[in-house]
């Protein structure tokens, strides 16, 4: 059973379509959807739409901590040597990106707020690398020139 498959197992889950791609949302609560869970999978969404991304990927957000940690502990991962926002498997055969859902509508700082999570992680993708610098800074140019768009575009109204 490979990863993907497993952590079915470990809580439970909605799939939310989105083109090609699903987004699974996973709770520690009992309930089939949470509001946090719907808001969290809206906000994936707008933030897909803004940014380069595949269309055949499957996005899981952990809704809520304690779903993040289940999520860490069944991929094999903690948080001993720094907090985690987002984990992406590029093996061709997974195509999964695990993403800590609170941080969207939560930010930890002005610099980790929930887009930031998001874009860095589908930099991993689109650039097929697991090298953090590249990654981040690729990350970093890429919501520079959505801004730099959004100030020229304001300027022209005037």
């Amino acid at each position: 059973m490979n990863i993907r498959q497993a952590i079915f197992f470990l809580v439970l889950f909605t799939n939310v379509a989105l083109a090609e791609s699903d987004i699974l949302l996973f709770s520690s609560e009992t309930q089939s959807q949470s509001t946090l869970c719907r808001d969290e999978a809206a906000y994936l969404n707008k933030v897909l739409a803004l940014y380069p991304h595949p269309t055949s990927w499957t996005y899981v957000i952990a809704c809520d901590e304690a779903a993040w940690a289940k999520t860490l502990a069944h991929i094999g991962l903690n948080e001993r040597a720094g907090k985690r926002y987002g984990e992406t498997d590029i093996d061709p055969k997974e195509h999964v990106t695990y993403l800590r859902g609170w941080v969207f509508l939560h930010p930890d700082s002005e610099e980790i707020t929930g887009e930031h999570v998001i874009v860095h992680e589908l930099c991993h993708i689109t650039l097929d690398s697991r090298d953090e610098r590249k990654v981040e800074l690729r990350a970093l140019a890429m919501m520079k020139e959505k801004k730099d768009k959004a100030r020229l575009a304001l300027a022209s109204t005037y």
